[in-house]
């Protein structure tokens, strides 16, 4: 039962992706027309006959907004065998030329293969839809259909716009069957605006990068920018000589690496707030090195100070140790945003987390110098790592130069009281 079951939903799969495969079929495609189309364009009175490239009419020439245009675009069956198969069928005509003038007409085929009068024949702006009739009205099919459109160039929002002067879409068949002509539109007043905005950019990421040389890893954005003042020089020099379709291009480049310098900025500030964080970090660490130091002189007994004094101290030097772990588990959260990728969770925490490691850092500093206050004026001996049972407070490793250097007087000093022992012949009493 398990294997019919299988083989039944195998067998309904296999119908599922031949009916779809059918659905997907075209009745009609490019090869049943003469490519290209015979197109001319007419633009201010200069005749130009655009270049086919990617399914594309596209019209090597820039306009700019208000510029009058007409086009003379002719479909025809790319063989009298194919003039059948293009009938029976819509034929939808759109323009973007502002004030659109669409006239369409087809041309039948007579018994001797010649043309007929024109039939049918619609016209309109914006939108013409010409619907020829199937060889059941007509047997012999249609040789030619003829459309012009005119009409003036808008005026563009963008650098360049490739506007759809014309577009014809087939029932039945795929799109861009026959090509769209396509009319680049300037406005130049956009495109200077963009080459200041985008040379601005490029400064301040430049600033911005010779800010960070030398403290992180800056070599991919310095990558992007090389690459993007390339492009900007490029486009800058193109744009005066009056070619925006290049550098419309080179604009876009540009722009590209632009961004993804942005992107590597934020990569190299969240790595420096990284590392600042790190120093702070280090900062904090040897103050509670010290901070460890004197709690361990005032447990001994060596300074006098009362019991809630030094409850407080205890509470002061708990929440420095907890804070402390806090920033240490924030480098880490840090530390993993950049590593995923996620820059501006990486700035967002580092900047808080810094925030927090120097309001840490200020009250250790404040307790350091309460307790070396205290200690000055209660005791003269240096404080050293002595444990007691005191405060009961963590040890830290403490490894300042100062406490070396103490720790060298202390010895220095019994060197010294032995060699005084051995010379007076054994009698500490008479040092008194």
């Amino acid at each position: 039962m398990k294997k019919r079951a299988v083989a039944a939903i195998a067998f309904a799969l296999v119908l599922l992706l031949v009916f779809s495969a059918g659905a997907m079929a075209y009745d009609v495609t490019k090869d049943d027309y003469k490519q290209p189309p015979a197109t001319t364009v007419i633009i201010n009175g200069q005749t130009i006959h655009p270049n086919l490239k990617n399914d594309v009419l596209f019209v090597n020439h820039v306009c700019y907004g208000g510029e009058k245009v007409k086009i003379i675009y002719v479909i025809e069956p790319s063989s009298s065998s194919e003039a059948t198969t293009i009938a029976g069928r819509t034929y939808t005509i759109t323009s973007q030329l502002g004030d659109n003038t669409i006239n369409a007409y087809a041309f039948r085929y007579s018994s001797e293969n010649t043309l007929m009068s024109a039939y049918p024949i619609e016209s309109g702006s914006n939108s013409v839809t010409l619907n020829l009739p199937g060889t059941d009205q007509w047997e012999y099919g249609y040789g030619e259909i003829n459309i012009t459109v005119s009409g003036k160039v808008p005026a563009s929002s963008s650098r360049l716009t490739k506007l759809v002067a014309l577009k014809v879409e087939v029932q039945g068949a795929p799109e861009n069957c026959l090509p769209p002509v396509i009319i680049p539109v300037v406005n130049k007043a956009k495109f200077q605006s963009d080459l200041s905005n985008m040379t601005n950019k490029y400064n301040n990421f430049k600033k911005m990068l010779d800010m960070y040389i030398g403290q992180v890893d800056t070599t991919s954005l310095s990558k992007d920018l090389t690459c993007a003042h390339d492009n900007l020089t490029q486009a800058k020099t193109l744009f005066s000589n009056g070619d925006y379709i290049s550098a419309d291009s080179r604009l876009n480049l540009t722009d590209m690496w632009l961004n993804r310098a942005e992107k590597d900025l934020k990569k190299v500030k969240a790595e420096y707030l990284c590392k600042q964080l790190k120093d702070r970090a280090n900062e904090i660490y040897d103050q509670i090195n010290q901070i460890s130091a004197y709690v361990d002189e005032i447990n001994s007994g060596a300074v006098k100070m009362s019991i809630s004094e030094k409850i407080q101290i205890k509470a002061s030097f708990n929440e420095l140790q907890n804070d402390y772990s806090t920033i240490e588990t924030d480098i880490q959260a840090v530390q993993a945003a950049i590593n995923q990728g996620l820059y501006d969770d990486a700035l967002s925490k580092a900047k808080s987390s810094m925030d927090f490691a120097n309001k840490t850092y200020i009250s250790a500093e404040n307790l350091l110098n309460q307790l070396e206050s205290k200690i000055s004026t209660n005791a003269t001996s240096t404080p050293t790592n002595k444990s007691t049972s005191g405060l009961s407070l963590p040890s830290f490793s403490v490894n300042r130069t100062v406490l070396y250097a103490a720790g060298g007087v202390v010895i220095a000093a019994v060197i010294i009281a032995i060699l005084l022992y051995l010379r007076g012949g054994g009698r500490f009493d008479e040092l008194k």
